[in-house]
């Protein structure tokens, strides 16, 4: 099957790399890989192995945990317009910091798995359980994060011990946005599940008061 250009989306983009060079017999390989982030002088280094004539067809294979901006729009014309037998793979573990001019240009891989969804117990919702949560989720990715907020405020909306208003879900719909602008997502679940006990604190003391 004939190669194209692709933003890769994937768990490990070491071992990534490693299968498209694997399926590219071929194809002239030149690779970038940056544990960090892909900065503007990683992009000119691309840019400058694209125009180098070859003889064989040319994939040049750009991966990172993390694209910045500058690095992205300086790739995008020779992303938009690449020089003849020359494609781009663009390999990283998270799509919330990739551009949309960049995705509006590149079909989009998934090739990550998808791990069992944690879940959040709403009835025993505390600071300690908070505390817990967060421990055991610090490595969660921003999309698992993202749905974590989601059923959270879902349970939450059913569960009498929390009366949400409408500020409580523009509340939680900022820190899914938060995600998406490429905030820690450790950070944001954090702020998110703050929130949530104070929806709880407040609904407890809003009924005790009717109560009393």
């Amino acid at each position: 099957m004939k190669e194209i250009s692709e933003l890769i989306i994937c768990d490990d983009i070491i071992d990534e790399v490693e299968s498209i060079i694997a399926r590219s017999d071929d194809i002239l390989c030149i690779t970038r890989i940056v544990e960090g982030e892909f900065l503007i002088e990683d992009a000119k280094f691309a840019i400058q192995k694209a125009y180098i004539s070859s003889d064989k067809p040319k994939c040049i294979i750009l991966a990172a945990q993390k694209f910045s901006n500058i690095s992205q729009n300086k790739l995008l014309k020779v992303i938009e317009e690449p020089p003849v037998n020359v494609i781009f793979k663009l390999v990283t573990p998270s799509k919330t910091t990739i551009l949309p001019t960049i995705f509006s240009r590149l079909p989009v891989v998934n090739r990550r798995k998808r791990l069992p969804r944690s879940s959040i117990d709403i009835k025993n919702f505390n600071l300690e359980y908070i505390y817990n949560t967060l421990q055991q989720n610090k490595d969660l990715k921003a999309d698992e994060v993202r749905g974590l907020i989601e059923d959270a405020a879902k349970a939450a909306f059913c569960s009498s011990d929390f009366d949400m208003k409408e500020s409580d879900f523009e509340y939680l719909q900022e820190c899914i946005k938060l995600l998406d602008r490429g905030s820690p997502a450790i950070v944001v679940l954090s702020s998110a599940l703050l929130h949530l006990l104070e929806i709880k604190t407040r609904t407890l003391h809003a009924n005790k008061n009717k109560k009393g």
